[in-house]
């Protein structure tokens, strides 16, 4: 199970899925993300890379004058889907995220 909780004032908040057949899809964004935000996502977040063995658990950067942050996980509870990533993106660095995996 996983809680996000966000404290911030201009927020973006996406899930983006890869399926067993390879490929990415954005299952939702709140509010929206510009294109070219999008695109450093997929270039930073594991899900465009070859294999599973690569995949890299915690990811922040900086884009578009946004910071991204990104958490992949794998998943073998969901039939169609391998890996996942939760993505929260804000104007400022010091954004209260929290990310917590339960193991149930």
């Amino acid at each position: 199970m996983y809680f996000l909780c966000v404290v911030c004032i201009y927020f973006v908040c996406a899930c983006v899925e890869k399926d067993t057949h390879g490929d990415v899809l954005w299952m939702w964004v709140y509010p929206s993300l510009s294109a070219d935000l999008r695109q450093s996502v997929m270039h930073n977040c594991c899900l465009t890379w070859e294999g599973t063995s690569s995949i890299v658990p915690f990811v922040y950067t900086q884009s578009c004058k946004q910071w991204i942050y990104l958490r992949t996980e794998t998943t073998d509870k969901l039939s169609k889907v391998c890996i996942f990533n939760l993505l929260v993106s804000d104007a400022e660095l010091f954004i209260v995220a929290l990310l917590v995996h339960s193991l149930s």
